[in-house]
């Protein structure tokens, strides 16, 4: 009667505004992996030309000058060397990380060191990850990856925590999970959600995985569990 008809429009109503969810989550995280290619591309390709340049005319600067002014330009140019192969590199890979070449232990591994001076990380990665059949195989790296890299940032700046525990398991009945631990601050009742929650839950639907966060024997657990 009415009332069934009521109940079916509404769930109608109800999945279509879902549906638009998940496509304005899907448009969210292209247009997040669009820009940071991009200022990864600016970084490696234009910023580390230009500073070759400059090291070039400065040690030419240097041959040209006395000692005294020459050994400064030169220890100016082997500082601007370090930055260029390691600082500006490494925040270049961050950003846009190439898992078909390194893989997705390789890009967890230059997590882990980056964040090796605030926070002690250690990642358990399951080797049979990698036959895990959930939708386009780079894609689901990067997934689980963009996860994991949210995870930590807010474990650092958010929680202030000095011990991650990072795992991807495959789960015995199918699919797989993330999970993520730390001994940060624990979560506050009445919390508000943030770009970082906003992210990973994007990226955990976008394989149509689910995720919760909670206080867990002294340490704030994040799960992502994909079923497929």
């Amino acid at each position: 009667g009415v009332t069934s008809y009521r109940l079916s429009a509404q769930v109608s109503r109800t999945n279509a505004a879902l549906q638009r969810l998940r496509e304005q989550q899907e448009q969210m995280v292209a247009a997040d992996e669009r820009v940071r290619s991009q200022v990864s591309s600016l970084l490696h390709d234009r910023v580390q030309a230009n500073m070759v340049v400059l090291s070039m005319q400065l040690n030419q600067i240097a041959d040209e000058a006395g000692d005294g002014v020459g050994t400064r330009l030169r220890s100016i140019t082997d500082e601007l060397e370090r930055l260029r192969k390691f600082d500006l590199r490494s925040a270049s890979q961050r950003l846009s990380p190439d898992l078909r070449i390194i893989g997705l232990q390789g890009a967890l591994d230059d997590l882990q060191k980056f964040y090796s001076s605030v926070m002690e990380i250690e990642i358990q990665l399951d080797p049979s990850f990698r036959d895990v059949q959930s939708g386009d195989h780079e894609y689901r790296d990067l997934c689980a990856y963009r996860i994991i890299e949210q995870a930590l940032l807010n474990a650092a700046v958010h929680g202030k925590a000095k011990r991650c525990r990072v795992a991807v398991e495959v789960r015995p009945g199918g699919g797989w999970r993330i999970d993520v631990r730390n001994d940060g601050a624990p979560l506050v009742d009445g919390r508000q959600p943030g770009a970082g929650s906003a992210i990973i839950d994007a990226w955990a639907h976008s394989l149509s995985g689910q995720w919760r966060l909670i206080n867990e024997d002294g340490w704030v657990r994040l799960t992502v569990t994909f079923s497929e």
